[in-house]
């Protein structure tokens, strides 16, 4: 039986085909908003969703095809209808421009899940958008994080390498308890990812924001001495780049949440960034693949999220700024 929450999902990547892929699988109707037509062919051929798990390392494992997902060009000039659910799963810095082209699709009943890399991105379409907004006009917010390790290989064709899980939360307390709020964390629930849902904010907001130190540290090393993540413990100097760049990261955190938040820690976060290395030490970081391929990076916000961190509490923060400018002169 289908239920009648339809999600939309704008960003077609891994994230986003993975989360595409399992929606269908709890029955939910998707919809993906694409970029173009060539987009819109493109899935028309492949009219399906290919998701293949290797995370088990079981031999012979076999691709599943997802059928029954729809798709739509995100700026089609056809009369569209409204959106109860959106899922944002693009790349950062196309956040702003993506949503724009929805907007007016989306109501104070919608929900919007930004389910991302790095920070920062719900503060700029806040401002964007609804800055001089009535609070009847803001859709519901919330965010997301996860540990799911998956990578494109074709259009609409995923391998779901590392199996993880993934936290969601309310941006607004007060929503939580809403029937589209709840609507959302319901269908997500259903879902076969190790999903939390429903958190309280503060206890999602420390989970992105070690995860947005884990890839301060990772992303631009990796990047910048173009290796895998396992590369950066077999050298003393990389490691100490680790440990600085995660000590300066940590003075900011702290300064932002307080030091009473002990799992934000120097020591803790410390301990997260090699855990992370150990565990994916044949991956390569998101940012050496942008690098790499000559692609504009996410370092805005990540390092860059940091930068900002720092100067509004007035701290130094020399080795994120560092980084930022860095990536960004090789990216350029």
């Amino acid at each position: 039986m289908v239920t009648t929450s339809r999600f939309h999902i704008l960003g077609a990547g891994a994230i986003g085909c993975l989360l595409a892929h399992h929606l269908r699988q709890a029955n939910y109707p998707v919809t993906l908003l694409l970029r173009n037509s060539e987009s819109l062919l493109r899935f028309g051929s492949a009219n399906s969703i290919t998701i293949t798990p290797t995370f088990s390392k079981q031999s012979g494992v076999q691709p599943i095809k997802t059928k029954g997902v729809e798709a739509e060009i995100v700026d089609s000039k056809e009369t569209l209808s409204k959106i109860e659910h959106l899922i944002v799963t693009t790349k950062t810095y196309d956040t702003s421009l993506a949503l724009s082209k929805v907007k007016e699709r989306l109501t104070s009943n919608s929900t919007v899940t930004f389910l991302q890399n790095g920070m920062g991105v719900y503060e700029e379409i806040l401002n964007k958008f609804y800055g001089k907004a009535d609070q009847s006009e803001i859709p519901k917010f919330i965010l997301g994080t996860t540990t799911h390790g998956c990578f494109r290989t074709e259009p609409f064709q995923v391998t779901h390498a590392g199996f993880g899980r993934l936290l969601l939360g309310a941006v607004d307390p007060a929503q939580r308890n809403t029937s589209q709020v709840q609507q959302t964390m319901k269908a997500f629930s259903q879902l076969d990812l190790e999903v939390q849902a429903d958190q309280p904010f503060e206890v999602l907001r420390a989970k992105l924001l070690e995860k947005l130190v884990v890839n301060a540290c990772i992303n631009p090393l990796t990047a910048t001495l173009g290796c895998k993540n396992g590369i950066l413990l077999e050298n003393e100097h990389s490691i100490n780049l680790l440990k600085d760049t995660c000590y300066e990261a940590s003075q900011i955190i702290q300064a932002e949440v307080g030091k009473t938040v002990t799992n934000l820690s120097y020591e803790n976060l410390e301990k997260s960034v090699f855990e992370v290395c150990n565990a994916t030490l044949d991956n390569k970081s998101s940012m050496l693949q942008d690098v790499s391929a000559k692609r504009k990076s996410e370092i805005d916000y990540i390092n860059g999220y940091l930068v900002r961190l720092a100067d509004s509490h007035n701290l130094p923060s020399p080795i994120n700024r560092m980084w930022t400018q860095l990536i960004k002169a090789k990216t350029k």
